[in-house]
Order: structure tokens, then sequence, then C-alpha cells
């Protein structure tokens, strides 16, 4: 379809204020994809799909986050499209990375 989620959206945004990048979001997408069923949900333990099942996602690299108190966000525009797993974050310096999910 052609509406953004809001966990769409949220990863859109993590991207354009560079707190993950692209290499973070493709193992998770990986594993979701894994994990769902025919619908795009994940079956919870009751049989019923639901938005806070918990899964164990492994890491797939060693990923470090640095930290610096005094940084300021970089709020600059940004402009998504695309819809589901092809959504494309135009706006940053990871422009020319591949956001596609395959």
């Amino acid at each position: 379809d052609d509406k953004i989620d809001q966990f769409e959206f949220t990863v859109a945004s993590l991207l354009a204020l560079r707190k993950i990048t692209s290499d973070d979001v493709l193992p998770i997408m990986d594993k979701f994809r894994e994990l769902c069923d025919d619908s795009g949900f994940i079956v919870g333990p009751s049989g019923q799909s639901t938005d806070e099942t918990m899964v164990d996602i492994e890491a797939t690299k060693d990923s470090q986050i640095e930290s610096d108190s005094t940084c300021e966000r970089n709020l600059a525009p940004v402009t998504l499209s695309g819809t589901g797993s092809s959504l494309k974050v135009s706006g940053t310096d990871d422009d020319d990375d591949e956001n596609d999910e395959e």
C-alpha cells in the first residue's frame, strides 16, 4: 500500500538522524521475514498475532554506539518514499546506500 506506518516512519527517522545505518536494519528485517506468517505478522505464543511479540534476535555483528552528550541532533528535512520493505529515505548522506530490502 502507499501508507507509511509508525514503525516504517521510526526506522526512516533513525536512519535520517544517523542513529542507525541500513546495515543495522537489514539483519533485523531478514529475521522478521523469517519469523512472520503469510499475513506479514509474527504469531504470538497464544496463536494470535500481536504487535508486541518478544523475539530473540541474534546479533549478526558487533556494533559500537558512540554517545556524546554535547552533540546536536541533525534535524535536516527528510523525504520518505516507497512502501513497506522498499521504504527509501532521502536527505541524508546515506542516500547512496541501499536502504531497500530484497
